[in-house]
């Protein structure tokens, strides 16, 4: 490869001596050589040349064509895609440029801009079958279907003998629901053309669509049979054995499609397979045959050596290996993903966010880069961000299984039961064979109320994943929701002996033993889980609640600080142990080893928010107001500090556009906290903005109804609405849930205001 290179920069050298004085001519003779090179099929020193020529004169359109035709021979869609797009510009009545171009964007998603490429084509060549077929598939990507199908089946009058229209027409008669119409013109694309790969391939692809495997194995065959090297024909057959949980059957035909010299791409998707398999010696060998003289598949390659040894204990080595790609190449996308789910994996949250920023802004379509980035907003609580970032995944891939199943745990994290059951059922139906997927399907059923549908779908989960600790929790779950103690125990036993360390089998022994007022049991199960892994903060706070629960206070506490400590931004634990210091009358020496900690901590948002709080509980109002700032000026956005300063001014009648601006700081974190709808409802009501707060109220209320604070600052909206039914129904069910609330007095004035 370096005596090529050589070679090519001699001869670039010779035509530019002999062309130096006349542009023209220069980009003529740099084109003719790479067109010898490229006779040659020696694709890398054309594109050198044709680049030259461009140089000369960047609106040199054929020269662009050149180039976009040998980048794509060596496997670069990136740049050939950008070469396309500018030769079709340039070269406006070259219809197989425009038609290519128009390729390009519609597989880059851009519709609109491959729709109005199909249009000026069909202005000039109006028989054109591939604009037309162009122009139909933009259509459909649009959602436009039904006229999708319109303008290819204006393609096939064109030509009635043209395959690939017919192939055309049935895939979208497909995305219409029209699946005998569909599956019709497939087979007339294959009759007109029986040795058209193409042909096949779309008919099998209808198969694979409607469930009808054995056809879809078939045809695939009877395309490699007419010819066994094809690289797209041995992907799709490699890609349907996968899919069908048929790996080894898989990997013969990974291996033909990787085997011509440039198939690049093939041996990538190679060497993701035998990653899958857990063969990373074999997965590094392919990786280490891409080149770098091929700089996309190369950075591809490093990428994937890089996660290797980063899953091998390597991390120096993986960091290392990203940062030599990333110093070449500062906007790749995969090598900063990848990056970001290094920093992920060991809870740097913040650089991870950092990381996948960078990859967004070099690719705000990314895909994987919002995923990452929902993955870090999650671990942070931030909620309503991860949420939103997970949505875009959504939106830009919409069979993104594995972000449907996070926004159904999310959702169902906020009690929203009806929305998680809904991306629960996206999620299984995108990913059928992911157990994960139909485990939140089951859980969000079952929080919903809905045991007999949430046992319905447990029950295929339990034949085709018995042995998973997950399924077997989620069946003690169930169980115990039908009441069924001793099922429960039986499943959540299981659970635990294929997973010592399952936190739901855990979490449902102890519910079981609570019941049955075996509080050392429950103590002793937590305590043993906790040695083994004594940072969890799911598992800290299941044993603080344990302990307080079954009468060991102190233990609690103890437990509530480390869940703190492990997770700042976890709301119970602040709550439970502010509940713990008030029952035991320890507020005083809790503030001084907060304050103390605070003082040792570089970032000290939970131990600033918890002087805040006790402060707060022994009405020093003012300074627990400086806690909660000192908090928010390390984290802006810390839902606890935000929210009870919000409360503290506006209990005070200080600024209610500032307290309202932190409440909703807080909001945007925890959108489902009964506690912050709380806040927020009070002072929209201070600022009698009513129907906001009557929306925030009830959201509470519906969420805790048995809080008798939420149903009085209901109540008192309604009255100052003037709808006094519906605030006497609130006060007076504040008043029977507990006579003496903070407000209670307020209340029975205001019912017998609403009485005269």
């Amino acid at each position: 490869m370096k005596t090529r290179s050589v070679a090519t920069l001699l001869v670039a050298a010779a035509v530019c001596a002999a062309c130096s004085t006349d542009p023209q001519k220069a980009k003529v003779a740099y084109m003719r050589s790479g067109d010898a090179y490229a006779a040659k099929q020696q694709y890398r020193e054309a594109i050198i040349q044709y680049r030259t020529a461009i140089q000369k004169d960047p609106k040199f359109g054929e020269a662009r064509r050149k180039l976009a035709d040998m980048y794509e021979r060596v496997g670069d869609a990136v740049n050939a895609y950008r070469e396309w797009v500018r030769a079709a510009d340039l070269l406006p009545d070259n219809l197989d440029v425009q038609t290519k171009a128009g390729a390009y964007l519609l597989l880059s998603g851009q519709f609109e801009d491959a729709k109005t490429r199909a249009q000026k084509v069909l202005e000039t060549h109006p028989k054109s079958v591939d604009a037309q077929i162009l122009l139909g598939n933009a259509l459909a990507g649009l959602k436009d279907l039904d006229q999708a199908v319109a303008e290819i089946e204006q393609a096939i009058q064109i030509d009635p003998e043209h395959g690939r229209a017919y192939a055309n027409l049935g895939i979208l008669q497909l995305a219409r629901g029209q699946r005998a119409e569909a599956e019709k013109a497939l087979k007339k694309a294959l009759e007109l053309d029986p040795k058209a790969i193409s042909a096949h391939l779309a008919l099998a692809n209808y198969y694979w669509a409607v469930g009808r495997r054995d056809e879809t194995e078939n045809t695939l065959k009877g395309a490699l049979a007419l010819q066994p090297n094809d690289q797209l024909a041995n992907r799709a057959m490699a890609v349907f054995y996968l899919a069908s949980g048929r790996g080894a059957e898989a990997e013969p035909y990974l291996k033909v499609s990787a085997a011509e010299a440039d198939a690049f791409e093939p041996r990538l998707t190679l060497a993701d397979y035998y990653i899958y398999s857990a063969r990373t010696d074999d997965a590094a060998k392919t990786l280490e045959t891409i080149p770098d003289t091929n700089p996309v598949m190369y950075a591809n390659a490093q990428v994937r050596l890089a996660a290797i040894e980063y899953a091998g204990k390597k991390q120096p080595d993986a960091y290392a290996r990203l940062e030599k790609i990333l110093a070449k190449q500062p906007q790749n996308v995969r090598a900063l993903v990848v990056k970001a789910r290094f920093q992920l994996a060991e809870e740097k949250f913040d650089d991870a966010l950092t990381t996948a920023g960078a990859a967004l802004a070099s690719d705000e379509r990314s895909v994987e880069a919002h995923y990452v980035k929902g993955m870090a907003l999650a671990a942070k609580n931030d909620t309503s961000k991860a949420i939103a970032e997970f949505n875009e995944v959504v939106k830009i891939n919409p069979r993104a299984g594995a972000a449907q199943a996070q926004l159904a745990r999310l959702y169902l994290a906020q009690g929203q039961t009806a929305t998680s059951v809904q991306f629960a059922r996206d999620a299984v139906k995108s990913q059928p064979a992911n157990p994960d997927s139909q485990v939140i399907l089951v859980r969000a059923l079952r929080a919903q109320g809905d045991v007999a549908k949430a046992e319905t779908e447990l029950k295929p989960l339990l034949d085709k994943f018995g042995k998973s600790a997950v399924v077997q929790a989620e069946a003690g779950a169930v169980a115990l929701a039908k009441r069924d103690t001793t099922s429960a125990r039986a499943a959540f036993d299981r659970a635990l002996a294929i997973d010592p360390e399952s936190v739901d089998g855990l979490t449902g022994l102890v519910a079981l033993d609570v019941a049955a007022r075996n509080g050392a049991a429950a103590r002793a199960r937590v305590d043993a889980a906790l040695l083994k892994d004594p940072k969890n903060p799911a598992l800290l706070l299941l044993a603080a609640r344990t302990h307080g629960t079954t009468g060991s206070a102190a233990r609690s506490v103890e437990l509530d600080r480390q869940t703190i400590e492990n997770d700042p931004g976890n709301l119970e634990a602040y709550l439970q142990l502010g509940r713990l210091y008030m029952m035991q009358g320890k507020l005083d020496r809790a503030r001084v080893e907060y304050e103390t900690l605070a003082s040792r901590e570089t970032r000290p948002v939970a131990a600033s928010t918890m002087v805040g709080i006790i402060l707060q509980s022994q009405n020093k109002v003012a300074e627990a107001k400086k806690w909660y700032r000192q908090a928010l000026d390390i984290d802006p956005h810390s839902p606890v500090a935000a929210n009870n300063l919000a409360w503290a001014m506006i209990e005070n009648g200080e600024n209610a556009d500032i307290a309202l601006q932190l409440a909703q700081t807080a909001k945007a974190r925890w959108p489902n906290r009964p506690e912050i709808s709380d806040t927020l409802g009070w002072i929209y009501y201070q600022k009698n903005m009513l129907p906001q707060a009557i929306a925030a109220l009830v959201q509470s209320v519906n969420r805790e109804p048995k809080n008798p604070v939420f149903h009085y600052h209901l109540g008192m909206v309604y009255a100052r609405s003037g709808d006094k039914a519906k605030a006497r129904v609130a006060l007076e069910q504040a008043l029977k849930l507990r006579s003496d609330f903070e407000g209670a007095a307020e209340a029975r004035k205001t019912l017998t205001d609403l009485e005269g």
